[in-house]
């Protein structure tokens, strides 16, 4: 049931010095509802909704009501949202869940054996480690709001329990959802073949709407690669690294958690392939290197890379402490803001897209789809459909050759 605004933010304002939330929180949360009000007053409206909301936070912070994302820094906009949704799930539920700081996962005793249960069966199943991980986080997550709401078995898991779960997480991206809504079903449905619930509750929740139909996955031009690439100064160890990352993933479709995980005896320079297990799958790939790419990683090992590092990740980082170099999201987010290539802030420009158009490209150039998942290290040509989508030139490769990978010793 709908109520006056004015009156809901009374109410959820006092739980939250109930709940011993400092000053400044409570500051902060007055802040954004009184903007809300005047939004509000602004649009002839008295009572609050989940479309108010997310008309607000349009107009406010420029957060786009399907995909979540905006053109302003996420700091700017992460705490508005919280505010603003903490007035939706209390309309919703009649409560305010306190979100746990810490990470960490602990499972409660009563829940440990199912949970243990699930998890080797997922192991089974060949899940990777950050898949089961996800898994975990997302069940953990669920496990604390049946605490909190006086649940402390399995058996007594009922509908309303994961409806309530579901309605706080209001203000989360379709996609985000969609992927919570997934785990769940999987859980639900192994506690449910397995004796732990006696009813089937996630054939009673519904089917995940991942938003992908209609979305295209975001393609750079060949300019703009090529654009990106010249863009980082190779005159210096961090660059010439850098430059070979980013050849890795363009040129050949590495995953960013393969190529951090790189290692000197994943590079056969006699045959110039690559040999990985993937990180995200589990499963072998091999690839050929083009001549660009060895004489890149060659020029980064010869006379880039810290001599005082001995582990035997290729690429690492550049300052003590040395050792893997993982923060590839700040190598392609810095190259951008260099470079002159103009692209669309809300859409996502990360690493990722560059296997997007690699993909494509091999597409263009009539490579079947099962080729490309192979290249891809996709375990489904479902995932590679994504790409038929779009349109753009072919990728030309050529084979490195050996006998001048270290010529120059």
């Amino acid at each position: 049931m709908k109520q006056e605004i004015k009156k809901l933010i009374s109410k959820v304002e006092e739980i939250l010095i109930s709940t011993n939330y400092s000053p400044k929180t409570i500051y902060q949360y007055r802040n954004t509802w009184e903007k809300l009000l005047t939004f509000a007053s602004q649009q002839g409206i008295e009572h609050m909704s989940n479309s108010l909301a997310e008309q607000f936070l349009e107009q406010e912070y420029g957060i786009d009501p399907i995909s979540g994302s905006s053109k302003l820094p996420k700091w700017k906009t992460k705490a508005a949202k919280r505010h603003i949704y903490t007035l939706v799930e209390f309309q919703l539920n009649g409560s305010v869940l306190r979100k746990k700081k810490s990470k960490q996962i602990v499972i409660p005793e009563s829940f440990k054996v199912p949970i243990d249960n699930y998890i080797k069966q997922c192991e089974y199943r060949y899940n990777s480690n950050g898949t089961i991980k996800y898994k975990l986080y997302a069940i953990s997550q669920l496990i604390s709001h049946l605490e909190q709401l006086g649940v402390c078995s399995m058996e007594d898991i009922r509908l309303e329990h994961i409806t309530s779960f579901l309605q706080h997480k209001v203000g989360l991206s379709q996609r985000t959802i969609a992927g919570i809504i997934t785990e769940l079903k999987q859980f639900l449905r192994f506690l449910y073949e397995e004796g732990y619930i006696t009813i089937d509750i996630s054939s009673l929740l519904p089917m995940p709407n991942h938003g992908r139909g209609g979305r295209l996955p975001m393609i750079w031009s060949e300019e703009d690669v090529n654009m990106l690439l010249n863009t980082i100064d190779r005159t210096n160890g961090v660059g010439k690294r850098n430059y070979a990352i980013l050849l890795l993933v363009s040129k050949l479709g590495l995953r960013d958690s393969d190529v951090q995980n790189l290692s000197f005896d994943n590079i056969d320079w006699n045959t110039g392939i690559i040999h990985i297990i993937q990180t995200k799958t589990g499963n072998p790939l091999e690839l050929p290197m083009s001549e660009e790419i060895g004489n890149a990683i060659i020029e980064y090992l010869k006379y880039g890379r810290p001599k005082q590092d001995t582990s035997q990740y290729v690429f690492v980082r550049h300052i003590a402490p040395y050792g893997k170099c993982g923060n590839y999201y700040h190598i392609m987010k810095s190259t951008l803001k260099k470079s002159n290539i103009k692209f669309d802030p809300l859409k996502h420009h990360g690493l990722h897209t560059l296997r997007h158009t690699l993909a494509t490209r091999l597409l263009e150039n009539h490579i079947p789809l099962q080729t490309i998942a192979d290249i891809l290290g996709h375990m489904s040509v479902n995932s590679t459909n994504e790409y038929t989508k779009v349109d753009i030139e072919g990728l030309r490769q050529c084979a490195i050759n050996p006998q001048e990978v270290f010529a120059n010793d």
